[in-house]
């Protein structure tokens, strides 16, 4: 490797000169610049969505005309997931009237609410037969209450439908 000498232009110091590395040859195909990648490990490949199970759960899902965080957002588990039988409900709607951006929900104005989603979504959990639900929603500031009655709603109507299933919510 060789140096060159660049003088410095602003506030001189006792140095008057920075010395600064220069590669022979500064392009791609040189040798000693490459890097070789290694294999990804198995615990980083995700596999493509499919199968029996996946493909229940979105004839579902738009049956019900209902929404998961897993689609909305794009997960890339979504194949995992869905495939051992479990998503995660994203309720008011599939339009966030927020636009966090670090979020890859739908933002604008969401539409109407479906006040048989809590029902939908009580069908759904007995028809998945979950153990454990989860339920998610986006935010709706240009409601009253935010959405919190339907939230209240379609917990209740689970526990109703689904005595031995735990709930958990992700409440925004």
């Amino acid at each position: 490797m060789q140096q060159i000498e660049i003088p410095v232009l602003t506030k001189p110091k006792l140095e008057d000169k920075v010395k600064i590395p220069q590669f022979k040859n500064n392009n791609r195909n040189n040798p000693e610049l490459k890097t070789t990648r290694g294999k990804r490990p198995e615990w980083l490949k995700v596999q493509a969505p499919g199968g029996d199970s996946f493909a229940n759960i979105k004839k579902m899902m738009r049956s019900k005309s209902l929404h998961t965080v897993c689609e909305e957002a794009r997960c890339p588990n979504i194949g995992e997931c869905w495939g051992s039988g479990t998503a995660t409900f994203m309720i008011l709607g599939d339009t966030c009237t927020r636009a966090c951006s670090f979020c890859a929900i739908k933002t604008g104005r969401p539409g109407t609410l479906n006040w048989e989603e809590p029902n939908d979504v009580a069908r759904s959990v007995k028809e998945m037969q979950l153990k454990h639900a989860v339920v998610t929603s986006v935010n709706r500031d240009e409601l009253k209450d935010q959405g919190s009655t339907l939230w209240a709603k379609t917990i209740e109507r689970i526990k109703e439908e689904n005595p031995t299933t735990t709930v958990e919510v992700l409440i925004p």
